[in-house]
């Protein structure tokens, strides 16, 4: 008896590991990524100021990037089918990687490019991400889970921009110099994000001792989670294509319109105005940074705070989720 309750603390133990690494991996990435596509306007028109053949433009580039995440999330289903959900996330965060490199050599050409292919590795690091912290959780943690990956990734806004809010410290146009010194150290970041993601560890349903435990709840996430992976590409295809056409999701979407809404407000137009505003003085693309921190000290509070009130919701999504076929 005593070993079977060790047997089960240590895998719950491991699990807890998994999810505060899968909580590392994004908030490195995102200190990186979230960051960049806050500055982005602010730096794209500081480089065509310095060079009238380069005309991408962040709006652009943004529009790119969450145009391309809306269609390959039908397919991302079908690639963890295939590769694992690690082993989709290590292959979603390859992009942006590359998409934060491209800010230090930049072309038109090159910035729409990694836009597009970045929108399409969201879709793969996120669709990963769901369904990493999912087996790695049960309708007992999953709140708990949920509010430290959420809480660690968040705390992303709040590192990068403090770097934005020194470095643009009275340049009302962002220079070559700072460029290049903000960006390589957010590729830095990045790079090593990439390489939390690889180290993760990987879902094996067929190991042996994955529900060699007698507890019914983990035998049923177990079993649950392993045919959600294993099943076919084609197979996952038609259950995203069943799971998009139910009451529950077209409720759904009404507060992903919304959501999507305010995102595009708080990372694209808010930002680039406040860099943009002649009557904040030489100091207007320094501003930036400090609205970045405190947005995140927003969505950070908010997760503190409306924890309680997800306690019984989670769980019944959760189970929706799993029960989809």
């Amino acid at each position: 008896m005593r070993e079977r309750r060790w047997g089960l603390r240590s895998r719950m133990d491991r699990k807890f590991f998994n999810v505060f690494m899968l909580g590392l991996a994004f908030m490195l990435l995102f200190t990186a990524f979230q960051t960049s596509s806050i500055i982005e306007k602010t730096v794209l028109e500081s480089i065509r100021a310095e060079d009238p053949s380069f005309t991408a433009d962040g709006y652009v580039s943004l529009a790119i990037i969450y145009a391309a995440f809306s269609v390959a999330n039908w397919i991302a289903p079908s690639v963890i089918s295939v590769v694992s959900p690690k082993w989709t996330m290590v292959i979603g965060a390859s992009p942006y990687v590359v998409f934060i490199g491209s800010f230090l050599r930049p072309t038109t050409w090159l910035v729409y490019l990694m836009s597009a292919l970045l929108g399409i590795g969201a879709a793969l690091l996120w669709t990963g991400q769901g369904t990493y912290l999912t087996m790695n959780s049960d309708e007992d943690n999953m709140v708990r889970d949920s509010g430290i990956f959420w809480a660690m990734m968040q705390t992303s806004l709040l590192f990068g921009n403090l770097l934005v809010f020194f470095e643009f410290e009275g340049q009302k146009t962002i220079g070559l110099e700072t460029r290049t010194t903000v960006f390589s150290a957010l590729l830095a970041v990045a790079i090593l994000g990439y390489l939390v993601f690889c180290v993760l560890r990987s879902y094996q349903p067929n190991r042996p001792g994955n529900t060699s435990s007698d507890d019914p709840e983990v035998l049923h996430t177990a079993g649950a989670v392993s045919s959600q992976i294993v099943r076919g590409p084609k197979e996952a295809l038609v259950a995203s294509a069943k799971l998009f056409v139910t009451m529950d999701m077209a409720l759904l979407s009404v507060t992903f319109l919304y959501s999507g809404v305010e995102m595009s407000f708080f990372s694209g137009v808010y930002s680039a105005a406040i860099g943009f505003t002649d009557q904040l003085g030489a100091d207007a693309a320094r501003y930036i940074g400090i609205s970045g921190m405190l947005i995140g000290a927003g969505e950070i509070t908010e997760i503190y705070y409306m924890g309680q009130h997800l306690v019984e919701a989670v769980p019944v999504c959760v189970t929706a989720c799993r029960n989809v076929n």
